[in-house]
């Protein structure tokens, strides 16, 4: 399980998060939404310990983590996967060796069990025959796939996606929605989602948060975010000119 409670952080003196409290339970997928600039991105750096809180608590499977040093943060990364909004892949590096690369680096593992491995996450994200490609060869979607599979090649329990169809045309991100929901069901694993896509907060989601100034300010299924009485939630989720997010 996943918790934020009371959650503050400034950056260049601007208060980004203002008391975020958020749950996530074990095996599902939170989409969390809002406006571009209103601190989504920089929620998931203070899960990831990217970045750490100016207030407030991070607990990660029970374990209070907001204090931990980079040395013991280092270890509870090895829980989360992190799917970057670019792929993040490495350009002088082919795909077979940007997926491997965590492996190499992070455990003693042999040459053959490394490619047993890499293998695995190919085959799954049906990137085989892109291994030995080099990013700036394939689509956008293709990087994305391939981060992807990098971010769970050493198993995570969560992963954190952030804005994972920004980008894409309609048919990729609709490729994309389905692999995350793969990764649930065949991976069982916890997912956090950063998007602005309501499509795909819709289709991927078994809980929705809205963040708003900060805070935020409504969580509930899909079906509750669709149907809400919050003005501020019912204007972002349907895309309205006018309403309290604008001012008009």
């Amino acid at each position: 399980m996943l918790v934020l409670e009371n959650v503050h952080k400034s950056l260049g003196g601007k208060e980004i998060l203002r008391g975020v409290n958020l749950e996530v339970r074990d095996g599902e997928t939170v989409v969390i939404i809002g406006q571009s600039g209103t601190g989504k991105s920089v929620t998931l750096k203070n899960i990831i310990g990217l970045l750490k809180p100016d207030k407030g608590r991070i607990i990660i499977d029970g374990t209070d983590v907001t204090d931990f040093n980079e040395k013991k943060y280092s270890e509870v990364r090895r829980k989360f996967g992190v799917l970057f909004q670019s792929g993040a892949l490495i350009n002088w590096m082919n795909i077979e060796d940007n997926i491997a690369l965590p492996l190499r680096e992070h455990t003693r593992m042999n040459p053959d069990q490394v490619r047993a491995k890499v293998d695995e996450k190919l085959a799954l994200l049906n990137l085989l025959d892109a291994r030995h490609k080099m990013p700036s060869e394939v689509s956008g979607g293709m990087r994305k796939r391939a981060g992807l599979a990098r971010a769970i090649i050493l198993d995570p329990k969560i992963i954190l996606y952030d804005e994972p169809t920004s980008g894409l045309d309609p048919v990729m991100s609709s490729q994309i929605n389905e692999l995350i929901m793969r990764m649930q069901k065949v991976l069982g694993v916890t997912s956090v989602v950063v998007t602005h896509d309501m499509e795909s907060a819709y289709m991927i989601a078994d809980r929705i948060a809205m963040l708003f100034e900060g805070r935020i300010i409504e969580c509930g299924t899909r079906e509750e975010i669709r149907n809400s009485s919050n003005p501020i939630v019912r204007q972002f989720v349907e895309g309205l000119t006018s309403g309290p997010i604008t001012g008009a």
